[in-house]
């Protein structure tokens, strides 16, 4: 009996070493092969909207995903939170959907979309602007037709709508913009000025033109009848006289020969040098005409005939030059002789004009400077004819002087609305 109560002992320990054992051997075998999991951010593998594209009005779509890892789940766009793997939602425009998985570690999000088809067109198109705008005045020759639609328009049918008897579609050019909503109308030739010499009885040149119901946009849809008119500047030619009492002969001795009583001497005479003097009322020009208005002036003197020879001298110095001036009220200046120029105009006679006759030159950014200061220089435009002095005399013993007339005028033409 002794002996089995020591065997049962022994086997009872040997089992419980053993069992301990191998509990040890599991838990190293578990340490060395299985290391702790590690965590990271939600995967979506897919996302999806079933069906994609709707027809016009929208309806019902299946909006499905599959996720691993997330503890939550979202949809924007009004869905909120989400559970399972799907989610049917109502769509009535083109809407894109984000679905956000969240866990401990992140997010991560992805995107599907879904379309909507465009309802049919039956809107009329509206014309948003035109240019020149309806009742502009002062339009310059140059000027397109510019009309621009609110929405695509068809081409053809467009172009034909366009009407007009004062610049019918046979004088004009049609462009288009590259989305077909503003339309281009370009006179093949340049738009007329009404023209005359007296302001109040020159009317402006009017021109209109009408788009019809057979305008139409892309969708087939017609356009209300639209009309508009403007008219173009008016070009106004005048003659205008110097004036003789502020104009005339002045010498280097300081004295003067006013217009009215006898011709303009440039050159040698009596002993002295003169110069001409020529004085041109602006007043007549309105006072809204600036200087950009000022299409040209021509300067024109007749030439009364010439006595000795008054072009000797140096080849660059044989002729009589033309100074814009500023000279004032008149003649009656000491020094005006002399006095310095506003500019230097050029050459206005030599010798190879022939002896009399009508000579000219273009003074029109004389004029513009004074229109620009009408003010300060009392609404006039002034000039000297001179010879430069000591170079056109080679025997001081006699005359030798061009005789012009003491009228001049300047014709010009200014624009107007």
């Amino acid at each position: 009996m002794k002996n089995n109560r020591t065997s049962h002992s022994f086997i009872k320990t040997l089992t419980v070493l053993c069992s301990g054992f191998l509990t040890i051997l599991l838990m190293a075998a578990q340490c060395g092969t299985n290391p702790p999991p590690s965590f990271s951010k939600p995967t979506i593998n897919s996302f999806t909207a079933s069906p994609p594209s709707l027809p016009a009005g929208g309806g019902s779509v299946t909006l499905s995903w599959d996720v691993k890892d997330a503890t939550t789940l979202s949809i924007d766009s009004g869905v909120g939170a989400v559970t399972g793997t799907s989610k049917t939602v109502s769509v009535t425009s083109n809407t894109s959907f984000t679905l956000t998985a969240t866990n401990a570690e992140g997010s991560t999000t992805q995107i599907t979309s879904v379309s909507v088809g465009a309802g049919a067109d039956t809107s009329p198109p509206t014309i948003t602007s035109i240019e020149p705008q309806d009742g502009a005045t002062g339009v310059t020759k140059d000027a397109n037709i510019v009309i621009t639609f609110s929405e695509k328009m068809d081409q053809a049918a467009t172009q034909t709508a366009y009407q007009s008897t004062s610049l019918p579609s046979s004088n004009v050019t049609f462009t288009w913009n590259a989305e077909s909503t503003v339309m281009t109308v370009k006179p093949n030739a340049a738009l007329a000025y009404a023209t005359g010499t007296d302001l109040n009885a020159v009317t402006a040149q009017s021109y209109s033109f009408s788009l019809t119901t057979t305008a139409k946009d892309s969708a087939g849809n017609a356009l209300a009848t639209v009309s508009s008119s403007f008219s173009t500047l008016r070009r106004i030619n005048l003659s205008l006289p110097n004036q003789l009492e502020t104009g005339g002969t002045f010498y280097n001795d300081n004295t003067y020969i006013i217009g009215p009583q006898q011709e303009t001497q440039v050159g040698y005479r009596n002993g002295f040098y003169g110069r001409g003097y020529y004085s041109v009322d602006l007043s007549s020009i309105p006072s809204a005409v600036k200087e950009e208005a000022l299409e040209v002036a021509v300067l024109s003197i007749h030439k009364n005939g010439v006595v000795g020879n008054p072009y000797a001298g140096p080849a660059f110095n044989n002729s009589v030059f033309l100074d814009h001036m500023n000279y004032g009220n008149g003649l009656n200046q000491v020094g005006l002789y002399s006095l310095k120029n506003l500019s230097e105009i050029g050459v206005f006679d030599s010798a190879s004009n022939g002896v009399n006759g009508f000579e000219s030159k273009d003074v029109t950014d004389a004029v513009r400077d004074d229109l620009n200061n009408r003010d300060s220089r009392g609404s006039r435009s002034q000039y000297r004819l001179r010879f430069p002095i000591g170079t056109t005399v080679s025997d001081t013993t006699k005359d030798a002087y061009v005789g012009f007339s003491s009228s001049a005028t300047i014709a010009l033409s200014y624009l107007i609305p």
